[in-house]
């Protein structure tokens, strides 16, 4: 199929070369052949050095990047040669704990750790000057001082002393390998500083430069002036400061160990990526009025919200501060942890080795011409510089014999400075082209692109990639190593690469109905140095595909992988480029044309409304010109490629007036004909304005649209302004604006855009009945008018679920929602689901002890959502006993704010002696199938009622009066699961009576997690419990029990009860929580109500209940490592579980006995929880110890916190 192809192409150029001789011989054949050939020539017109960029403004969002970098080519030194000179010194790392560099001009710093045990240092010196003698002389003189002052080593760069006027330092780059641990003091005066692998504090300041840190670690102080900070790092604690006065700030913080951040920048953007675990307090500052300013996507709480104040908050609850100050916006997103060691990937396959068919062609090779003149970097390749360039040969796909439908056309020159590449990119479908990228170096290939591929030295496995879409955006990378295949394509660009590098070249492009060209100009410094002609070259085209549109991928040298034709990095199937001394003067054919003629004068025809000198500026030819066949066919087609026209025809005059050759003269070796030449148009649509305004954008800012589709000043077809229209709202609605409508007028002599960015016409709810339209308006934060996108429609609609799911009683979810175009209004609908107005609680009772055997009931809450009023009860038997019990109780609260709550209750109940280490879990399944009889059990009856009044949110009081009789309960069963013949103990007998009281209680809980009450909480088997998700702030109570004679009670005491538990978090998984509990009575207590310390809940290590008295106080430590992540049964994610070492000190006596040291015991141990489907559900193993001697360690069983 090859060879056909081949030999097709020889008889089409032989077919053409007869044309052209037969146009010789005849002026009408000649025209007729220039106008046939006019499709397959080239562009250019001549223009002065140096190039020329057009001004580019601010990039997306007026959020400086680095595709906003100066792109004017580096200006030499008048015509003096620029020169290099390296050298390097080694030190030794011996008592060597810090480094201090200043560059005091122009010139960058890198360091890079190193496994090697000594320091490396490599200056990298630029020179100018005349002579290149006196320029190395000079360089080589240009020297590092290396000294060392308290153990740091002091590097200071040095110019020679009298420094010679012909030669001129303009650039000094230091390179320094070392090992890892190293203080830092770097200060460049105007250049980029990089960190890679470095651990240790460090102090980095710049003026003009960038501040680069790659998976650093240690305490930062990073200043700069003007300049980007960015990079990915660990922290080690401290204060650590990031400011710019002018560039963005892009953090990537690597693990959970927090610290003390502050991130300032007077004119940027902050990015900040944190571990979703990560703690930390907030406090934000932003000026920018914009309600996307701040973006935080972590679980935050903030304080207050009011755009240009400070707004304060906390992340995961809290931890160290990080402070942030920006003018353009602040985010704050989720990262994954990363490995700061290198991975590898054993699935790589090498190229050669995966292709290694024999059969393959050559790839395809052209001479590429050195330019005249430089061209000017505009994205236009109208310029008669481009008429004389090498036009690369047709676009295939990867599999070399399938042709595009949308072809590419691409051009090639070169000079000293820079390698130039012009492109057309055809496309059929225009306005459907993917644009979705706006800044550098972002994922560039999820759009349309063309991509470059260079290699200057195939010897090396090095080469350089670079990714543009329609409006200029660019990804650049220097490939290190053979790129490896990867199916993910966002991983696949990143991998073996240095996506940092910068190619600093300059990328202009146009948009056109039918096709969008770039022009790019890539310095050949930045490149892998080479002396070789011949280089390595690929582009390979890329179409997204849609709905409507087929996706392709075509290569000037196809890849031969119909597996994956998307992947372009096959180094070794790249075509070959030659770098020509000579000017280009073959044709597109492959043939030289010999034929010139002089233009006698230039006529337009078929223009009316586009003024005929209009139309001769963009003609780089005038009368008197002498031009060749070649250039008239790339002034035809470039002609065509100007949309202004509907039809265009060149053609010349048929009389061609030969040179007169004087009598013994030669004749000359070229025939050159006199013609008029003739352009014939049919005019499209246009308009000529003469300024643009840009209306009601807020999301892109007018210069970064004006720069990206190319609006400015002059004359333009009106079908590209509506293919521009068209691809800026394609370009809103991939960034969720998916109401935006951009469109065009004229005004006089103004064009005039307009863009809806997407506001709301009407918001509409449905579902809600007791829920009011403002208490959902207010919720969701939107208002008729605003302007809409799908990230601020989700952000609301979670916004307005989170505060109704706080504020609203009824309120049950968001059952859906949507945005649709009405006629000419935007609708946005919500269906919320309502709550009924009552809540019922149910509560099966099973329980199981040996005075009443197994326990079955049930019991039920009935409350209004409003939570002003419940009722609740419930019963239960117990089947050895026989013995009934129940419990039927009420609440009311009056007041608006629930500031006083009025309840009691009526019943009969078995209840154990309350100490801080009862665990009803524990005790059921310890008698249930081990017949474990650690608690001993009474019987209540009676009424208590109870008033309680809110002090704050996190603070109340309450009184209680209690009127009950304690009885004795005896032992009804000894079976167990197990033990079924062993004899259980006895009840413990109590003192019986009438028992009458009065307590006075104040609580308070700073926590906000804490597991729910049920309803009805004082059913048997219900309590509340601290749990896991508790990690920061307060809890306890203190309360008073007067119970006394004169109530008519059986007993006489005074109970003093002090609780206060501390939780602490340290880190995002690390807590040390503190708990001090006292009881103290000042009389004897009743048998059942004697407090008892020892085993689970207390004091670990020692045996259950081993101490007693009227009086204890208890005091325990605890420090937690929560590990893993799991969704618990209310949809809320916590930890899987944690490890514990724990410290327990307490004693108790009783009221007659003085309080003594030697009363006090201590024990510590370890353990390992996990959480069964809610943090308030433990399933734990401790062993402890206690601190005494002949104490052995004891294995502990635990099903819930201890506090």
């Amino acid at each position: 199929m090859r060879t056909i192809t081949k030999l097709v192409l020889i008889f089409y150029i032989c077919l053409s070369c007869s044309a052209i001789h037969a146009g010789l011989e005849n002026a009408q054949r000649f025209s007729q052949f220039i106008r046939g050939s006019l499709a397959d020539s080239q562009n250019g017109t001549v223009r002065p050095n140096p190039p020329k960029v057009e001004d580019s403004p601010s990039t997306h969002g007026g959020r400086k990047t680095d595709a906003e970098e100066a792109v004017t080519p580096a200006a030499s030194e008048g015509d003096s040669p620029q020169y290099r000179s390296t050298s390097k010194q080694q030190i030794s790392y011996d008592d060597v704990y810090g480094l201090e560099l200043t560059l005091p001009f122009m010139g960058s710093v890198e360091l890079n750790a190193t496994p090697k045990d000594n320091i490396t240092v490599k200056l990298e010196k630029h020179g100018t000057g005349a002579n290149e003698e006196v320029v190395q002389t000079y360089l080589d003189a240009v020297q590092l001082e290396i000294s060392t002052k308290d153990d740091i080593l002091l590097l200071n760069p040095r110019l020679p002393e009298s420094p010679d006027s012909d030669a001129r330092l303009t650039r000094l780059d230091c390179f320094i390998e070392t090992p890892p641990d190293l203080t830092l003091k770097i200060k460049t005066e105007s250049g980029n500083i990089r960190i890679h692998g470095i651990r240790g504090s460090m102090a980095l300041t710049t003026n003009v430069g960038n501040v680069h840190l790659d998976k650093a670690t240690g305490a930062y102080q990073v200043s700069v002036q003007s300049g980007r900070i960015y990079g990915k790092i660990l922290l080690t604690g401290g204060n650590n400061t990031f400011a710019t006065q002018s560039g963005s700030i892009d953090l990537v913080i690597l693990d959970e160990i927090a610290a003390n951040m502050i991130l300032e920048t007077d004119d940027g953007a902050i990015s900040l990526r944190l571990p979703e675990s990560y703690p930390a307090d907030l406090e934000i500052q932003i000026e920018k009025d914009d309600p996307r300013a701040i973006t935080i996507d972590l679980p935050v709480e903030l304080e207050t919200a009011y755009v240009g104040d400070v707004v304060q908050g906390w992340i995961n609850g809290g931890g160290p501060l990080i402070k942030m100050s920006a003018s353009q916006g602040i985010t704050i997103l989720p990262a994954q942890s990363v490995s700061t060691e290198s991975e590898t990937d054993d699935s790589e396959v090498e190229a050669d080795d995966f292709y290694a068919e024999d059969d393959l062609p050559p790839p395809p090779t052209v001479n590429v011409p050195r330019a005249s003149v430089q061209p000017i970097i505009d994205g236009n390749l109208f310029e008669e510089v481009w008429a004389k360039s090498a036009p690369l040969s047709p676009f295939s796909m990867a599999d070399a014999t399938t042709l595009p439908n949308e072809p590419t056309q691409a051009f090639l020159l070169w000079d000293e400075q820079y390698l130039y590449i012009g492109a057309r990119i055809y496309d059929s479908q225009m306005k459907q082209v993917q644009i979705t990228q706006t800044n550098r170096d972002s994922s560039v290939w999820l759009d349309d692109t063309l991509e470059i591929l260079v290699d200057p030295n195939p010897a090396t496995p090095t080469y350089h990639h670079l990714v543009i879409n329609p409006i200029g955006t660019v990804f650049d990378q220097h490939i290190e190593a053979n790129y490896p295949l990867d199916s993910d394509s966002e991983t696949a660009y990143k991998r073996i690469a240095e996506p940092d590098w910068d190619s600093r070249a300059q990328v202009k492009t146009q948009i056109t109905p039918t096709f969008w060209s770039v022009e790019v100009a890539l310095p050949r410094d930045v490149l892998e140095s080479s002396s070789l002609k011949n280089w390595r070259f690929n582009l390979h085209r890329k179409i997204q595909g849609s709905s409507s549109k087929a996706t392709e991928y075509s290569y000037w040298s196809p890849t031969y992988d119909e597996l994956q034709p998307w992947w372009p990095h096959w180094s070794d199937r790249m075509g070959i480029i030659r770098l020509a001394e000579k000017e280009h003067s073959e044709s597109a054919q492959g043939f030289e044309f010999a034929e010139q003629f002089s233009i006698a004068a230039i006529e337009v025809e078929g223009n009316s409304e586009i003024p005929t000198s209009e139309l001769l500026e963009k003609i780089p030819f005038q009368p008197g010109d002498i031009i060749s066949v070649e250039e008239l066919s790339w002034l035809s087609r470039e002609f065509e490629a100007l949309d202004w026209f509907s039809d265009v025809r060149i053609g010349t005059s048929d009389v061609i007036e030969e040179e007169v050759v004087e009598e013994g003269g030669e004749s000359p070796p070229i025939p050159t004909f006199k013609v008029n030449l003739r352009i014939y148009v049919t005019e499209a649509p246009t308009s000529r304005f003469i300024g643009i305004n840009i209306h009601r954008n807020r999301y892109f800012i007018s210069p970064f649209l004006r720069a990206a589709f190319g609006l400015k000043q002059g004359r333009a077809s009106i079908e590209e302004l509506n293919t521009k229209c068209q691809l800026i709202e394609n370009l809103y609605r991939h960034h969720g604006y998916d109401l935006a409508q951009v469109t065009h007028q004229f005004s006089g002599t103004h064009l005039l855009i307009d863009i809806d960015e997407g506001h709301l016409d009407d918001i509409r709810f449905s579902g809600n009945h007791r829920i009011t339209r403002t208490e959902l308006t207010d919720a969701l934060g939107f208002k008729q008018g605003d302007a809409y996108s799908k990230q601020i429609g989700t952000k609301r609609l979670n916004q307005m679920r989170a505060k109704l799911n706080r504020n609203s009683l009824y309120f049950k979810s968001i059952k859906s929602w949507g945005v649709k175009r009405e006629g000419d209004r935007n609708v946005l609908s919500i269906e919320v689901e309502e709550r009924s107005r009552l809540k019922v609680d149910w509560l099966p009772i099973f329980d199981f002890n040996r005075v009443h055997g197994l326990i079955l009931g049930g019991g039920a809450g009935i409350s209004t959502r409003e939570a002003d009023a419940q009722i609740y009860g419930g019963i239960s038997n117990g089947l050895s006993s026989k013995i009934w019990n129940y419990q039927l109780g009420a609440e009311k609260t009056l007041f608006d704010d629930h500031a006083l709550t009025l309840g009691g209750r009526v019943y009969q109940q078995t209840d154990a002696n309350r100490y801080a280490g009862w665990s009803e879990g524990g005790e059921f399944l310890g008698a249930f199938f081990l017949g474990s009889t650690s608690l001993d059990y009474y019987q209540r009856k009676g009424y208590r009622a109870q008033v309680k009044g809110k002090l704050t949110r996190s603070m109340d009081i309450t009184l209680e009066f209690t009127d009950e009789d304690h009885e004795i309960l005896f032992k009804s069963t000894d079976w167990s699961m197990f033990n079924k013949d062993v004899l259980k103990r006895g009840n413990l007998r109590i003192n019986e009576g009438h028992f009458r009281s009065v307590t006075v209680g104040y609580n308070f809980n700073s926590l906000k997690d804490s597991a729910p009450i049920r309803s009805g909480s004082s059913l048997p088997g219900t309590r509340q419990t601290q749990n896991y998700r508790a990690k920061h702030g307060w809890r306890g109570n203190l309360s008073v029990e007067y119970a006394d004679k004169r109530l008519d009670s059986d007993f006489d005491f005074n109970l003093y009860h002090l609780t206060i538990v501390r939780y602490n978090q340290l880190r995002s998984n690390h807590n040390l929580d503190f708990r001090l509990e006292g009881a103290f009575s000042d009389g004897p207590l009743p048998r059942q109500r004697l407090l008892y310390l020892g085993g689970v809940g207390t004091l670990h290590g020692y045996d259950f209940k081993e101490f007693v008295g009227d009086n204890t106080l208890l005091f325990n430590v605890e420090y937690r490592i929560h590990f893993g992540k799991i969704r618990y049964m209310d949809e809320s994610e916590g930890p899987v579980g944690a490890v514990t070492a724990f410290l327990d000190t307490g004693g108790a006596w009783f009221y007659d006995e003085d309080l003594k040291f030697d009363r006090f015991n201590a024990s510590v141990g370890v353990g390992l929880s996990l959480f069964i489907g809610d943090p308030s559900f433990v399933l734990g193993v401790e062993i402890a110890r206690a601190l005494q001697k002949e104490r052995n360690f004891v294995p502990i069983l635990l099903l819930s916190r201890r506090f």
